[in-house]
């Protein structure tokens, strides 16, 4: 957008001024945005004799009228810790949709930062240039946090359209100007969610402008919830989205109440219940890794799969696909035996585990965060000792096998009865003991958002922030790819 000319050419041409923080007040942003306004010239400003800047009334009053210029990105630090994470948002199907990206900058907890805008466009920049997270994500929605004051920067403008969900966040006052913003963003192809609503406040003046409006289930009771429901659905046709839901009860109680979206690790923890039998398609696999892991002969191993036709074509699905990097097509039982390998053949057995669901076309949450914790904890083995492969392997197996609990609704020591792993693997599961149990715990709080666990949980294992977030970047690849291949 053309930005209006605002520069005058003496005091005369100036008119009235007025303070940074009065123009601010005007416009409804922060002073320091102010700051990055004039020195960007989209605002026309004035120093006084004692050195003071006076911004043109006559410029504000424009801006103001327009409404659709914004601010240029903020300069930003060369260098900066830079911690990201992503959280499933699922379907009522419990199908993945789409992603939340987490992140913070180091930058927020240094006491010389000059506006959390710059810490923000910083780690936007970062991880949708040099890491390449936008192509991590995949196909689905991810969802970013903006205050009101990145909304109206340019910022936005370095975010991918067509799967980037702008998550509002901070509103304490919505006005004209900020409404038709958010009109043009969406009139361009951008999608907003409006975070953590609630009633009663100023953000209701959104409720019609935005696709999704979330709510935070811990802030109600049941009638509460209610109400929230209702009066969103009164007010539009947007979303509903819901948030921090940790139990399956939660899950249960917001689909009742016509949630469309629902956030939260619930899927993850393990819904146990007594004297639960393993389905039968999940017990042949469990079998086939008991003889694998046991060093079966083939025949007994190229038997089984022969009986199995479903476990077939699912398994040559897999191992074909991009992810697996095959040079050769794999055609028979035989080959996926001799060819592709104990190892190989009993990755590909556990992501199985997780992608069976009986004709579910949907990603399974499960699926996609079992392989990330296994492919991410391989990728910083090899960091951590890069010679030794079999480490490499014990790490993606602790990793995938830390959701088998939730997986089976059984507790882990009973997985454990029905597949053979060593000490180590054995030790990080149970009671996340030994370097593997350190990873997995690295792992979960990369899930969590527990960021501010993070540089001393990395200073111990000896890790560098930028080469574990890119190591996490191509776990997500890689997880994507493996996703296309089940549900493609």
């Amino acid at each position: 957008m053309k930005k209006p000319s605002t520069t005058p050419t003496s005091s005369s041409d100036s008119g009235a001024l007025c303070s940074p923080g009065e123009a601010a007040k005007i416009l409804g942003v922060s002073p320091k945005t102010i700051q990055l306004w004039v020195d960007s010239g989209i605002l026309a400003a004035w120093k006084t004799v004692g050195g003071h800047r006076r911004v043109t009334v006559e410029s504000v009053e424009r801006l103001k009228r327009e409404g659709g210029v914004v601010a240029p990105a903020p300069t930003l630090p060369e260098k900066d810790d830079i911690y990201l994470a992503r959280q499933p948002i699922l379907d009522r199907r419990q199908g993945v949709v789409a992603y939340e990206l987490l992140y913070r900058s180091g930058m927020s907890e240094r006491a010389d930062i000059g506006d959390p805008m710059e810490a923000s466009a910083r780690v936007i920049t970062y991880a949708f240039s040099d890491l390449g997270i936008g192509a991590a994500l995949g196909r689905g929605d991810c969802y970013i946090n903006i205050d009101k004051e990145m909304l109206m920067s340019s910022v936005i403008e370095l975010l991918p359209h067509g799967n980037v969900t702008l998550e509002l966040v901070g509103l304490s006052e919505i006005d004209d100007v900020f409404i038709e913003r958010c009109r043009r963003l969406r009139s361009e192809g951008l999608k907003l969610a409006l975070g953590d609503y609630t009633p009663g406040s100023t953000a209701r003046r959104l409720l019609n402008d935005v696709d999704v409006v979330e709510v935070s289930l811990v802030d109600y009771d049941s009638a509460g919830l209610e109400q929230v429901v209702k009066e969103i659905r009164q007010a539009g046709n947007a979303r509903l989205l819901a948030k921090r839901v940790e139990t399956v009860e939660q899950f249960q109680q917001a689909q009742e109440m016509g949630f469309d979206y629902f956030q939260g690790y619930y899927f993850a923890r393990p819904h146990l219940v007594a004297g639960k039998r393993i389905h039968p398609s999940k017990a042949v696999l469990l079998q086939l890794l008991k003889l694998v892991m046991n060093d079966a002969p083939n025949a007994g191993i190229e038997n089984l799969l022969r009986g199995e036709p479903n476990l077939c074509y699912n398994l040559f699905r897999l191992v074909n696909s991009v992810a697996m990097g095959m040079n050769r097509r794999i055609s028979t039982v035989h080959e996926v035996v001799t060819v592709l390998g104990r190892r190989h053949l009993q990755r590909w057995v556990y992501l199985l585990l997780f992608a069976q669901q009986d004709g579910f076309p949907y990603p399974n949450p499960l699926l996609q965060t079992a392989a990330l914790r296994g492919e991410l904890m391989r990728k910083l083995a090899m960091i951590l000792a890069a010679g030794n492969s079999e480490f490499h392997e014990q790490a993606f197996m602790a990793g995938i096998m830390s959701l088998l609990d939730a997986l089976l609704g059984i507790p882990m020591e009973e997985v454990l009865e029905h597949v053979n792993v060593g000490d180590e693997v054995h030790a990080a599961l149970i009671s996340r003991q030994g370097l593997l149990g350190r990873l997995l715990g690295l792992c979960q709080i990369l899930e969590g958002e527990q960021f501010d666990t993070l540089p001393s949980v990395l200073d111990k294992l000896k890790l560098d922030t930028h080469n574990v977030m890119q190591a996490q970047v191509e776990a997500l690849q890689w997880v994507n790819a493996i996703g296309e291949s089940v549900y493609a």
